[in-house]
């Protein structure tokens, strides 16, 4: 019996250790793979706010790539979803402020002010896709950050196209411990989808990251 209980858990193990591998290599190529289409709206997911309500160069790139969205004509919405976290105000409201300077009209801009998970940023957005009557948005995040948060908006019925950040404001072992962390909160999504006991690694994975989100 424990001979039999040891083969199982190391093949579990060695099956678990194959799809992070896996997850691993599609979460690094995923920047390559974003290929956004024509769609109701572009969603921009918020990152963290420096103090004195100033946009870490993670938020700032986003928001650039969705007004660059917004202005190339390939939605007419621009959505910017993000609460408050270490330091107010929301990211949603940083990310409007750039949005303006840089040409959006305010009633062209939506605020989604108090997500502060992808999960949650999915539920907000897709309320606000069932009022205006949306079926198809352009996501705007970071390459590594791309693959779950398709993921989510997609559980939540609406069609996904996505758009990804150069990233270049990342050093090397700082984006390959994103990615490290991305295949780890991805892996357990897959796991819960498959039916497999694992808790949910959602909540747990995105609250150690709003601990952290002022390191970038």
């Amino acid at each position: 019996m424990l001979g039999r209980a040891l083969l199982l858990s190391g093949g579990l193990l060695s099956l678990i250790g194959l799809l992070l591998a896996g997850l691993v290599a599609y979460i690094a190529s995923a920047g390559a793979r974003a290929r956004p289409a024509p769609a109701d709206a572009i969603v921009v997911l918020g990152a963290a706010v420096w103090p004195g309500g100033q946009p870490s160069p993670a938020l700032a790139s986003r928001t650039r790539r969705g007004v660059d969205l917004w202005r190339e004509g390939l939605a007419p919405w621009l959505v910017l979803s993000g609460g408050e976290g270490w330091n107010p105000p929301a990211e949603a409201e940083v990310m409007r402020r750039l949005a303006r300077q840089w040409g959006v009209p305010g009633e062209r801009i939506l605020l989604d002010d108090r997500a502060h998970t992808t999960a949650e940023s999915a539920a907000n957005v897709a309320a606000l896709a069932r009022q205006h009557g949306w079926q198809h948005v352009i996501l705007v995040s970071d390459p590594f950050h791309l693959p779950r948060a398709a993921w989510l908006f997609r559980a939540q019925g609406l069609r996904v196209s996505t758009a990804a950040t150069d990233a270049t404001y990342y050093s090397p072992a700082t984006y390959t411990w994103h990615v490290l962390r991305e295949a780890l909160a991805l892996a357990g999504l897959v796991l819960l989808r498959l039916g497999l006991p694992v808790a949910p690694l959602e909540p747990r994975v995105e609250w150690a990251l709003n601990a952290l989100r002022s390191l970038w």
